[in-house]
């Protein structure tokens, strides 16, 4: 697999030597600088990480001609995240996400939903 940085401040969490089960006492994060990418085993744990604004990132898998490859299912051990449809911003809570977007100055009808406001 491979990942290309770019925009600043990607990184990837890996687990060291882990390839068939989690230990989280070996978790690394690795920076990835712009324009620079990171390669390393399919079979590696790894995960993406949460940013606090959107970071786009390309990731693709390496092969070559006569490899067999399989498809595989991916699970994800990062936590379920909401994103803002307006800023990109995340957070884990769902209803967190629903009010900010509400409100949001990114959103054309924020302004028009910040009188509507429970205080």
């Amino acid at each position: 697999s491979m990942l290309l940085a770019l925009q600043p401040g990607t990184s990837l969490r890996v687990f060291e030597d882990c390839c068939d089960e989690l230990d989280g006492s070996k978790a690394r994060e690795v920076p990835i600088p712009v324009g620079f990418a990171i390669v390393f085993r399919g079979d590696l744990i790894h995960n993406g990480m949460l940013y606090l604004t959107a970071n786009y990132r390309l990731n693709c898998y390496l092969t070559y001609p006569g490899m067999r490859w399989e498809r595989e299912d991916v699970t994800s051990v990062l936590p379920r995240t909401y994103a803002c449809k307006f800023w990109g911003l995340e957070t884990l809570k769902l209803t967190e996400k629903d009010m900010h977007q509400f409100y949001c100055p990114a959103n054309l009808k924020g302004s028009e939903n910040k009188p509507k406001r429970k205080r």
